[in-house]
C-alpha cells in the first residue's frame, strides 16, 4: 500500500498548530485508509496558471527530512497524534523497520 501525505497551509495567526484536532477531524470524516500518514506544513502552495495545485512537485520531493525545508510530521498509528518526522524515523521507514 501507499501512505498518503497532506500539504497544509496553516493560518499564520495561529501560534500553535492543533495536530490532535486535525487527527480527530480526519478520523471523523475519512475512512482509516484515507487518513494521511504524513503532514507537511507549508507557507503557501504553488498553483498552475489554471489555479490547480502543483501536486507533482510535492510528490517528487517525497518525505526526506534532510531535503525538505518544510516541517514534516508523521502519524505512527491509527488514533495517535502527529509527531515530527525525524531522521531516525525516516531511516527506519526506509529500512522497513517501521510499520506505517
Amino acid at each position: 500500500g501507499r501512505a498518503g501525505m497532506a500539504a497544509i497551509v496553516p493560518d499564520p495567526n495561529i501560534k500553535e498548530f492543533n495536530f490532535k484536532g486535525l487527527a480527530s477531524l480526519f478520523e471523523e470524516h475519512l475512512a482509516p485508509y484515507a487518513i494521511p500518514v504524513f503532514l507537511r506544513l507549508k507557507s503557501n502552495l504553488s498553483t498552475t496558471h489554471s489555479f490547480k495545485f502543483k501536486k507533482v512537485d510535492l510528490k517528487k520531493e517525497g518525505f526526506d527530512p534532510e531535503i525538505i525545508e518544510d516541517p514534516l510530521y508523521i502519524r505512527v498509528a491509527y488514533k495517535s497524534d502527529y509527531i515530527p518526522l525525524s531522521k531516525k524515523i525516516y531511516e527506519r521507514i526506509l529500512n522497513q523497520d517501521f510499520k506505517l
